[in-house]
This record gives C-alpha cells, structure tokens and sequence, in this order.
C-alpha cells in the first residue's frame, strides 16, 4: 500500500544475499507473486542472478533494472511490463505464458465465429440460438442478437463490417444489422436446417447449405433465392466460397465435396475420397486450394482447377469439425472432436503445433484478418483467441503526425527519407533509428520522394503542383520545376542524374533536366491521374500506371508511346521493373498484382492475396522477387518465378503506403498511413517454430546491444535465428515492452524442443 509497500519489495534483495543456496527461494518467489499482483512497478532495481522459481508474475512490472541470471523457471508471467531490462543469462526454461481468460456468455456450444474486416471484433452463433458480438481485445460482449427459435449453426460478416448474417436450425436465414442490432430480414426457403452460410467476396450474395440435400444462392440486399443447386444426395454441412466469387464448394454427409459455378451454374467438379461425412471446407487465398475435412479424421487438399487430390493431412484423433486458412495462405488451421487446435504448413503437409485447452468439441475456426490471432468456438460454450508465428518489425520509426505516403533510401541504404500527411519530410539514421533532419515547411502535402542519383539531393512533389529539389544536408531548397496543373503523384530519377520523370493528377508525365530545371518534355496519353512512374535499369524507358487502368511503356528520349498494357480492373497504383528489364510488376486496386512481359506486352502471372487495394511496390535487387503493401495493412513478398507468397509481414494499424528496400537486399522499410515507418529484416525473416504458447512476455534480445521495439503495438509470436543473436517473442495482447537485451548463449537448444503445456 504505497510507501509501505517497498520494504516488502526489498526483501526479495535480502532473502537471497543472506542464502546463496536458494533453501528460501519459495520465500523470494512469493514476494514476487505478491508485488505482481498489488500491480506494483519494480524501477531501478538491481535482482541479478535472484531465483525466483515458480513465481506467478500476473502482470509484474518492471521498469529500467537488471534480471541479469534471475531463474523465473517454472514460473508463470502474463501480462508484463518490462522496460530497459536486461535478461542476460536468465534461466527461462519451463516457463509458463499463462492462458487468457475465455469469452464466455453463451449457454450452448459455439458452433461459428466470424471476424470483423477490421480485425478488431468476432462474432458467434450458438445453441442457445443467439448471435452474439465480442470485442477481441478486451473479451467484452457487447452485442447479442436474439430472433432464431433453433440453434444458430453459421455466421458470416460482410465484407463492409455492416451486416451479419445467420443460418438456423429452424430452416431460416437472418440478416441483421450490427450497428443497431436489428434484424434487418428473414430469408426462407429451405424445408431443412441451414447449416452453413458463405459469402461472395463483393458481399452481394449468400450461399447457403442445408439438411434438405440443396445449396441456394440468395440476393442479399432483396432476400430473393437466385439459384438452387441439386446434386448432395445427403445433407450438406460444409461449404467454402473462392476468392474470385465464382466457384464454391459444398460437402456432404456421403464424403462427397461439390463444386459449382456461380456463373454458369454448372457443377465443376465432384471430388471423392473421404470415407465419412464432410463437416469442414476451406479455399487458400490463392483460389488454388481447397481443404476438406470429415469424419475420418482427414484433411484433403484438392487443386480446385483439376479437381485433383494433392496431400492428405492425418494427426487428430476426432473427427474434423472445422478448418480455417491464414490471411498469408501458408497455414492451415484444424479443429477437432478431440478438443485441439492444429496449424498444418499448407505446402510442406506438417503440423506445426497443436493448440489444447478447450475441453470439448472445437467446432467453429476464425482467423483474423491481419493474421494475428486464431478465434475458436467449442461445445465447452467458451469461445479462445490464440496467437499465431508472426514476422515482426525490426524496428518502429515514430515522429509524423500524419500519414506517410513516400519513402526513399539513400543509394548506401544508412539513411530513409519519409514524407507526410503532416507537410514534413525527416531524415532517418538506419542504424540508430534516430530522426536527422526536418524539413519541408511551405509546399504542402508531399505525397512522393526521391534521391539524386549522388545522394545529395531530394526531390519532392504534392498538393503544390510543383516539384521542389533540397539539399539533403542543409534542408534548404534548391530548385523548384513548375509545369504540372495538378498534384504530383510519382516522381523518378534516371540512373544517370540528369532527369527526373514525374507523373501527376493532371494525367500527364513529364521529363525534366535537373541541372536547369527545365521541363523538356510532356508524355500525353492516360485519361486518369497518373499514379506511378518507374525509369528503367538503362534510362531509355518510362513505364507509367494511371486511374485508367492503364500501364503504358514511353520512350524516354522522343516522349513517344511504345505500348499499352491493359488487364486491371481499377486503379493501376504502382509499377516496378525488374533488373534485367525483361518484366513488369503493377499493382492494382483490384487487389491483384501482374506480371508482365516486356517485349510482347502479355501478363504472365497474376498473384492474388491481399484483401484490398494494393498501393505500393519495391523490387528487391535480386530480380527474383518483389514485395507489395496493401489496404489491407499488410506486407507480401512474392518470388516472381513460382508466384508463391514467400512471407507475410504484420504490425502496421494503417493502409501501407510506400515501401523501399536497401541496396543489398538486406532490409525492407514501410511507411503507412499509422503514421510510422517500420524497418523489416528481408534474409533473416523465417521463423522457427515455438510450440505450445498462447499469450505471454515479449522479450528482444540482441548480442550487439539494446534494441528499443514496439512490441505493445501487436501480438507476435516467434524465434528468429541470426548469427550473432537470437530474438525470444511470446505474443501477448498488450505488453509493453522497450530496451531488453539477452545474450546470444541465453538459451539451450533443449529449449526449442517441444513441452507440451509450456
């Protein structure tokens, strides 16, 4: 009780100083547990090589102080505050993370869940015939929704976060609205229970499966039924939509899986090889896959083109009940019958862990959009919210008060220039992760940057119309090119120094010398602001995207047009060329990214995996791949030769608005509209794998020195690898966590292995 409290607290110093041998270390953990639970801040505590085993350390806080060799084994620690602390040497083994509290509320098993698009609330459909809201950060219930007479056996949102929409044991679907929780309408038409609902990607339409054998697609803003689809000879339980709207999947209780064209309303493909009912379907973010799951206990994975079976997935000891895919497409996750959870790696066939706690039936799966956390429901009528192995940033770069729209990198990779909502533009040290320089006062919202090729110079352009050049190291102006009768939009330098191209709302390009200013040249040709601009390796070409949904190919030296690309659906947001200048990378607001050829002007490849508009681009300098911000506030990197996904990185609470990477290829910078820049570690970005955790501390640990994170801004989960250190991070939902270092040799190998329940 305040002041009184510390003599308590320095006990724990006393107890162990007078009985090196740990005869009273039961003593010392329980001071611990004690200050942690009156929520107490240890500051400037001096505790190395304290043993503290078994200690409950429920929220402990500890601020700028040494556990150099502390023992916290078989100890619990949840919901920690660890600022400046150093962890060298700590004995962590066996440490528990601590389970967080369920959502509880129903009085009947949950048998669906469904995450909001913003990621930020979850709601359930139950026995006790309610659809209920909940806030994924706190647990809250906050909405409930009654009008079913019969259990509630699927749920599904929108994808504008309005509406949701519920199917019943008693034959009806509802559709309510989730800002005044009424319901909005009834739909009727099956003569059994609806078991599953999906949704089109564009929310336009509902389909639905059911006890009467039959799958109807429904007109969600009308109520009408459009189509009917005959063919189950049995009820049908599982359902599954692609991501492009037009096939989805159906099973039944014969172990058959169906699938249908919208479209054409035809039946695709019927694809047999389960020996018991089908009580789970999924499709991979790709469309490539499909993933079943029944009775017998199997996962199958279907190419969903040929109808072909690609891998089998054995390992739960129930029946299937319910199957999810992460936002990335890299993992699977299964629930049972016998009460786990488990992540399966799509490509590779294996389990990467199994998640207990539930102690029935987990029959509803979710995951959330930014891929952060796993919701399930279970017949125990709780619903949990797991973590899931994330790449983390390697560093957070805070100071704008608007959102960032560009970023550039020096030509040595040291320095990142960012510019901002808030009409400035600031000079960042890599290295140190320090702000350098402000500037920019005067020419309005810069929307787009970019270096001289000797680096001493910036070019900017935005809401002045004009592009304005500074010196990079006084700050001052230099030069300002006046032409454009809009925004600028993009701007490019060509490798030899001598032009910049910019691309602007007046739907023009234009080419200007940057020794005198003079604007040589206008590009005439797109009917929409010009978004993007990219110079090629050699200097010759200009390759331009535009509102109209054009990428057009210009000839640097006459200004005349080469070609015309056209295959997006909107918005052409961003273009990149590849090294060898062989290919063509846009990406679009239809969520797609293409590869085109550049002599014969064909798209080659389309890679789909972003949930909205994907806004930026960066090449990394191998050629082999590139990487893509989104809407949808994540981060792809793509290898342009298999078109896989090759990682996915999360933490931004904003769209991405520009991405750079160094010259070696080595790290990855973002700006976002969160108002940050993030660095990424591109090589060293493959996780190892952690079993068995759920929430817990957050520690950054690095053999060259402290490092200051953010890991309070999102849950994470990982175990990196580098040759001079390795990087301990247990997610949890809100811990903060600054400054914590721990040497390269603080863990033994032994600690990587599984322990069931730690």
């Amino acid at each position: 009780r305040g002041d009184q409290f510390l003599p308590i607290g320095n006990t724990v110093d006393t107890l162990w100083s007078s009985d090196p041998e740990g005869t009273r270390c039961r003593a010392a953990s329980n001071a611990m547990t004690l200050i942690a639970s009156v929520d107490h801040a240890l500051h400037g505590w001096d505790l190395s090589f304290c043993r503290f085993p078994g200690a409950h350390l429920d929220g402990i806080q500890i601020l700028h102080s040494s556990l150099h060799g502390v023992d916290f084994r078989f100890g619990v620690l949840t919901r920690p505050r660890l600022v400046n602390v150093d962890l060298r040497e700590a004995s962590l083994e066996k440490l528990s993370c601590g389970e967080e509290a369920p959502l509880v509320g129903h009085s009947g098993a949950v048998n669906s869940v469904a995450v909001t698009p913003g990621g930020t609330h979850l709601v359930s459909g139950s026995e006790d015939k309610t659809v209920r809201m909940w806030d994924i950060r706190t647990g809250k219930e906050e909405q409930c929704f009654a009008g079913h007479r019969g259990r509630v056996n699927s749920v599904a949102i929108t994808p504008d976060g309005s509406q949701v929409v519920s199917g019943s044991w008693d034959k009806t679907i509802r559709v309510w609205n989730l800002r005044n929780v009424k319901e909005k309408r009834c739909l009727k038409g099956h003569v059994g229970s609806v078991n599953v609902l999906v949704l089109t990607p564009d929310g336009e339409h509902v389909a639905s499966g059911s006890d009467d054998k039959t799958v109807k697609i429904w007109e969600l803003h009308s109520g009408k039924e459009v189509h009917c689809f005959r063919g189950h000879s049995s009820r049908v339980r599982a359902a599954a939509m692609a991501p492009d709207g037009i096939l989805f999947a159906s099973g039944d209780d014969e172990g058959i899986v169906k699938v249908w064209n919208i479209q054409l309303r035809t039946e695709e493909h019927n694809l047999c090889g389960h020996t018991g009912a089908i009580l789970a379907l999924a499709v991979t973010i790709d469309g490539k896959y499909i993933a079943s799951g029944g009775a017998d206990r199997l996962i199958k994975i279907w190419n969903l083109l040929s109808g072909c079976e690609e891998r089998s997935l054995n390992g739960h000891s129930g029946r299937l009940s319910a199957i999810a895919v992460t936002p990335n497409g890299v993992h699977l996750v299964s629930g049972s019958y016998d009460n786990t959870i488990k992540v399966w790696n799509v490509q590779t066939g294996k389990e990467d862990r199994t998640l207990s706690g539930h102690s029935g039936r987990v029959g509803a799966l979710a995951v959330t959009p930014d891929g952060s956390f796993i919701v399930s429901g279970s017949d125990d009528n709780t619903i949990k919210v797991w973590n899931v192995v994330m790449v983390r940033a390697k560093r957070s770069l805070e100071a704008h008060t608007g959102w960032v729209h560009a970023v550039a990198l020096t030509s040595d990779g040291n320095r990142v220039v960012s510019a901002s909502q808030d009409r400035t533009m600031r000079v960042w040290n890599l290295r140190t992760g320090k702000q350098e320089r402000v500037f920019g006062d005067g020419v309005g919202v810069v929307r787009t940057v970019a270096l001289s090729a000797d680096g001493r110079h910036l070019l900017s352009g935005g809401t002045s119309n004009s592009i304005v050049m500074w010196d990079l190291q006084t700050g001052k102006k230099v030069m300002t090119f006046s032409g454009h009768g809009d925004s600028i939009w993009a701007t490019a330098v060509t490798p030899d120094g001598a032009h910049v191209v910019s691309g602007s709302g007046d739907n023009t390009i234009r080419v200007w010398d940057l020794r005198t200013g003079e604007e040589l040249r206008s590009l005439n040709g797109h009917k929409g602001y010009v978004h993007t601009v990219s110079v090629t390796p050699d200097g010759l070409w200009v390759v331009s995207g535009s509102s109209d949904k054009s990428i057009k190919l210009w000839a640097l030296r006459t200004g005349k047009e080469e070609r015309c690309l056209v295959g997006h659906r909107s918005s052409v947001f961003a273009v990149v060329i590849t090294p060898d200048c062989k290919h063509i990378v846009s990406g679009s607001g239809d969520k797609s990214i293409r590869v085109w050829e550049w002599h014969s002007g064909k798209n080659v490849c389309t890679f789909s995996g972003h949930r909205s508009s994907v806004l930026t681009l960066a090449m990394v300098p191998d050629g082999m791949h590139v990487v893509s911000g989104g809407e949808d506030f994540t981060i792809k990197v793509w290898n342009l030769q298999s078109g896989n996904e090759v990682h996915s990185f999360y933490g931004h609470r904003g769209r991405i608005s520009a991405l750079a990477v160094t010259c070696h290829g080595s790290h990855l910078v973002s700006g976002s509209w969160d108002n940050t820049l993030r660095v990424w570690n591109l090589q060293d970005s493959k996780p190892i794998d952690l079993h068995d955790h759920d929430r817990g501390c957050a520690l950054d640990c690095s053999a060259a020195g402290k490092l200051r994170n953010d890991a309070h801004d999102f849950p994470a989960a990982s175990l990196f690898h580098r040759p001079s250190c390795c990087q301990l991070i247990l997610g949890y939902f809100s811990p903060i966590v600054e400054d914590v270092l721990l040497s390269s040799d603080a863990f033994a190998p032994s600690l990587l292995r599984h322990q069931s329940g730690n």
